[in-house]
């Protein structure tokens, strides 16, 4: 398997996994924050990505965040501003893979309105795409992948009204 990791400083901008160099269907997983897989290492939520991504005849995947900052919990965010916890090029390595992927599955669960802000930018972002999730939590949220079953479809993300949601 072919690994590569876009990481500046405190900063994930891009994981790649590459298992098939002949299927150029590329599964993009666009969750909330990175943890510590890179360049030589998986976490849980790589090699989930990647199963699920074989499931949809995919020959790589890439997985990229609402916020680029790294860190093992997703509370350490909210000491963040919004720009910090972005990531100063986060919105270009974003569209990139949004434009590179043949699937587009988003799963950044419910923390992702830590920054209300941040979210309504996020149904802009997704514009002129379609979207897939794992299911969706009674808010809408698109469900995180290590909180589904491994037989999980994927299913057509609908965004909620972004009005209606509450900052956590």
């Amino acid at each position: 398997m072919k690994r590569s990791a876009i990481i500046k400083g405190n900063y994930r901008y891009s994981l790649k996994r590459e298992w098939d160099d002949y299927n150029l269907r590329k599964a993009v997983f666009v969750l909330l924050h990175p943890s510590e897989a890179d360049d030589r290492v998986d976490d849980r939520t790589t090699m989930r990505c990647v199963s699920f991504a074989k499931k949809l005849d995919c020959g790589s995947v890439e997985l990229v965040n609402v916020f680029a900052y790294r860190s093992r919990e997703w509370r350490d965010l909210r000491n963040l501003s919004l720009e910090e916890a972005t990531g100063p090029e986060n919105r270009f390595y974003l569209e990139n893979a949004l434009h590179s992927g043949s699937e587009i599955i988003v799963g950044w669960g419910e923390n992702c309105t830590i920054h209300h802000k941040d979210y309504q930018l996020l149904s802009d972002w997704f514009k002129g795409y379609d979207p897939n999730c794992l299911g969706t939590t009674r808010e809408g949220h698109p469900l995180h992948p290590l909180f589904v079953r491994s037989d999980t479809t994927v299913q057509p993300y609908l965004f909620p009204n972004v009005s209606s949601f509450k900052p956590s």
